[in-house]
Formats: C-alpha cells, sequence, structure tokens
C-alpha cells in the first residue's frame, strides 16, 4: 500500500514520511521493525489513518531515542494487489528464455549467490566486531570532526536521492547529527585497523579488479562503465573510496581464509530477518 507517514516522539511530530511503500508484512516503516504489520492495518481502506506503537530498540543509531515510545501515523492513500502472473510463451520470451524450467533454474542460481553473498556479509562483519573490540585505536579530535561532518552529508545526500526535500533535510541537520559523531568514530578506526590488516598481509586491488567493479556498477544503473569511472573520478573522492571499500573487502576475506569456521544456528531474529528481509523505506 502507498502512505504517508508522520513519525511522532513523546507527542511531537519528527519526520514526514510521503508516498512510502508499505508491504502487508513484517518489515520497517520509517527505519523501525514492525513485525505485525497485517494486524496493525488489516482491513485498512484509502483515506483511513493509523497509529502504530512500538519501542524503539537500544540498537537503534540515533542515541537520543533510543528506549523512547514511538507513534507511528499511518494514512493509507492507495491499497495495491500483487497478482500472481501467468507463466506463458510470451512472458518467458519477455525475460529471454523459452522454456519454464530454464527461468525457474536461472531464479534458483539467483537464490543461492543472494545466500552465499548474506553470508559473506555476515562473516565479514563478525570479523570487523572481533576486530574492533580487539585493537584500541585513538583518534586525533579534529580528524573525528571533518569525519562527522562527512557522515552527515551522506546522510543528507541519501535523504536527497530518496526525494526528500532538500529544505526539509537543511532544517533537521542537527537531528542528522545526532549519532553521526559516534558512526564517525567507529568508521574512521574500521579504515585505520583494516588498512594495517591489508598492509601486513600484502592485499591490494588491481586496476582490473577496480575497472571489473565499476563494469558490475554500471550494469546495474544501465550506464557505460568507462562514462560511470570518469564521473566517479572527476569529484576526487568516489573512486578512491570504492578503491579503499575493495581493499578493506580484500582484507577481510584473507583473514576469513585462515579462520577456523564455526557453524551456529540461527537465533528467532536471525531466521526473521532472513525471511523478512527489511523493506526500509527510509530512515527516521
Amino acid at each position: 500500500m502507498i502512505a504517508d507517514v508522520h513519525v511522532k516522539i513523546e507527542g511531537k511530530v519528527t519526520n514526514h514520511i510521503h508516498d512510502t511503500t508499505i508491504m502487508v508484512r513484517a518489515g520497517r516503516i520509517a527505519g523501525l521493525q514492525i513485525n505485525d504489520i497485517p494486524d496493525q492495518l488489516r482491513d485498512a481502506k484509502p483515506g483511513e489513518s493509523r497509529e502504530i506503537k512500538t519501542t524503539v530498540p537500544d540498537t537503534y543509531p540515533m542515541e537520543n531515542v533510543r528506549g523512547k515510545e514511538v507513534v507511528l501515523e499511518v494514512t493509507i492513500k492507495d491499497i495495491k494487489k500483487l497478482e500472481p502472473i501467468e507463466i506463458n510463451d510470451e512472458f518467458l520470451q519477455s525475460l529471454g528464455f523459452t522454456k519454464e524450467q530454464e527461468l525457474r533454474d536461472a531464479l534458483r542460481d539467483q537464490m543461492v549467490e543472494r545466500i552465499d553473498f548474506d553470508i559473506k556479509a555476515a562473516m565479514r562483519r563478525q570479523v570487523i566486531e572481533q576486530l574492533m573490540s580487539q585493537v584500541d585505536v585513538k583518534l586525533p579530535t579534529k580528524l573525528s570532526d571533518r569525519q562527522t561532518d562527512r557522515v552527515v552529508n551522506r546522510r543528507a545526500v541519501d535523504l536527497l536521492m530518496k526525494g526528500i526535500p532538500r529544505e526539509r533535510i537543511e532544517q533537521n541537520v542537527e537531528q542528522l547529527r545526532t549519532g553521526a559523531a559516534d558512526e564517525a568514530v567507529r568508521e574512521l578506526k574500521t579504515f585505520f585497523i583494516l588498512q594495517k590488516v591489508a598492509q601486513e598481509l600484502k592485499v591490494d586491488v588491481s586496476e582490473g579488479e577496480l575497472n571489473n567493479r565499476i563494469a558490475t556498477l554500471a550494469y546495474q544503473q544501465g550506464r557505460r562503465p568507462e562514462r560511470l569511472k570518469q564521473e566517479m573520478a572527476k569529484d576526487g573522492n568516489t573512486l578512491t573510496n570504492l578503491f579503499v571499500s575493495m581493499r578493506e573487502e580484500k582484507a577481510i576475506d584473507k583473514i576469513i581464509e585462515t579462520a577456523e569456521i564455526e557453524e551456529v544456528a540461527a537465533t528467532p531474529e536471525q531466521q526473521k530477518a532472513a525471511t523478512n528481509p527489511d523493506k526500509e523505506s527510509e530512515s527516521t
């Protein structure tokens, strides 16, 4: 369904999200996990408003709202229903297949690839957490302040890309800054630790590897790789950041190659996240 969402904390509206898509299943609304969305929005009709109450978790990025009760005022604007499509020759040909089994095999391959990607991403996060807990890095205040500004600017750009008017973003700069300092410190510590690891393990990224990643990004965006690379190099930061990110990934993967991996049962929360991927329309 399409809806407007007003986020209220302690009776005060802290955010407006307009024309957002809400899937009627467990997921996120305004960056908050709501597991009973089907019950909360059952039989709702266009023009109707519903209030969903929840408590901000202690792991929420914005420290000043952790543990507080939030009221999400959801105003329904339109309801859309997914209808199963008929798998016929015309549909298969539109996707480049001749047989239904070819389509099913391709979908299965995509699912396996996504699962492998999620597993590797989870392992990388665990490695970073271990490194962060075992290595103490002292950061200069001025460096942390500059990184905080970068985090705030990145958050503003993310909101701008989601269609939020620039005027509203500028009015809420202080809200964007909330929690940015902690995030900046963490990012800087991670950067210095992983760069040292990459140096010790003699990890580097070749020009060919960099071009392959750019080609993948260009394909995802439907653009020409050489044009995208020119744009990334133009601002002096984007291309460098991509190189650093790839080097960090390779350093972590090098650690994983030599690590002893122990399989453990997923927690109920992890199982729920796996079966209901987060559909975050926008952050609070």
